[in-house]
């Protein structure tokens, strides 16, 4: 049956007319009414206040991680326009069909992640994903600076990680459905966030005045990103 972390951020998603519910990596359909059809495949969510009828599948589905939680979380759920023509939803509530065009991106930062994923199958920890896509390390430069890299250049180049003092970039946001405006090219626009180091880790690693003990632990820096809606996915902008 369903079950999710107890401490998590839940993200919810509307992929062909049909609102899901994840967690990690795992993500199953929610409905706000008494799922006709579904009655052998949804359960019940107690509701504190209010009359609605909150269901969610009881099967969840995951994006071919290998294993719990290795994927890590906050993964963007989208459908993919390239591929959505030629896809198909059933009408029938216990046979939700999520083709193809249905992708989880598991690290919008380089190298991009993209997974396929079939949201009719039940998680198979151990099947790999239905399509994996990972683009190389060919990002263009970033339109913006931040303060910290302006005041410390030296720990900028001094550090072999992205931006240094930031952790690699990942999910907060996407997508948004945008056309190319000289192309008229498919693009999906999202928003991924990174941060400098904790505590701990700070103290571990500075030694100097321009090393990470002279910067705010736990500081998030938010970024817009866009990709090429139709496979591997590049990113084009940030």
């Amino acid at each position: 049956q369903a079950g999710f972390p107890a401490a998590e951020d839940f993200r919810l998603f509307s992929l062909h007319n049909q609102l899901y519910i994840s967690s990690y990596d795992l993500i199953v359909p929610l409905w706000l009414h008494h799922p006709t059809g579904a009655e052998n495949t949804s359960v019940p969510v107690p509701i504190v206040f209010g009359d609605w009828k909150v269901y969610v599948g009881n099967r969840p589905s995951c994006a071919g991680c290998g294993r719990p939680n290795a994927c890590g979380k906050n993964l963007n759920y989208f459908i993919s326009p390239s591929t959505d023509s030629s896809a198909s939803l059933s009408q029938n509530t216990n046979n939700i069909e999520t083709q193809s065009s249905v992708k989880v991106e598991i690290w919008p930062s380089s190298p991009h992640l993209i997974h396929g994923v079939n949201l009719s199958q039940p998680c198979r920890r151990r099947q790999p994903p239905t399509e994996v896509h990972s683009t190389p390390d060919t990002s263009p430069l970033r339109s913006f600076a931040t303060v910290e890299e302006a005041m410390f250049p030296k720990l900028i180049t001094s550090h072999a990680e992205s931006r240094g003092i930031f952790t690699r970039g990942r999910g907060g946001a996407c997508c948004i459905s945008l056309a190319h405006p000289v192309t008229g090219a498919p693009m999906m626009v999202g928003i991924q966030h990174s941060k400098t180091p904790s505590q701990g880790r700070r103290s571990r690693n500075g030694d100097n005045h321009d090393s990470t003990n002279t910067i705010q632990a736990n500081h998030y820096l938010s970024s817009i990103y866009a990709f090429e809606a139709a496979a591997a996915f590049r990113v084009v902008a940030q």
